[in-house]
């Protein structure tokens, strides 16, 4: 019985880890955009907020996420745009495997690389 519980609280502990992601600062090369991921929402800076002087825009909380093995994509709308965040490991940033990609609704993409950290 002991076991048993020993187990499924293991189980229950590790999924609920996977949930909760905490909270990661992003930026793109010099800050031209920049936001933080929550674990249901992204709020976007009109500055970054590392620098203190950060004013929130928004946030949304209208987001789908997309788990992919370390990391996930995150899909939002913001200011009429589709914003793509990929994050491909959430242990080990990287500034060449994490980007935001932004797509028009006339089908322009621009894609940014992105620098990350844990907040």
């Amino acid at each position: 019985m002991k076991t048993t519980l020993l187990v499924l609280t293991l189980i229950f502990g590790t999924a609920s880890a996977f949930a909760k992601e905490g909270t990661i600062t992003c930026h793109t090369p010099r800050m031209a955009k920049a936001f933080t991921i929550q674990d249901n929402s992204v709020t976007f800076y009109e500055d970054a907020p590392q620098t203190g002087k950060s004013r929130a825009l928004a946030s949304v909380s209208n987001i789908r996420t997309r788990f992919e093995g370390q990391g996930y994509t995150k899909i939002v709308k913001f200011e009429g745009q589709k914003h793509m965040i990929h994050i491909e490991n959430k242990g080990s940033f990287s500034e060449v495997d994490d980007y935001l990609l932004i797509r028009s609704k006339k089908g322009h993409e621009m894609t940014y690389p992105l620098s990350c950290n844990w907040k």
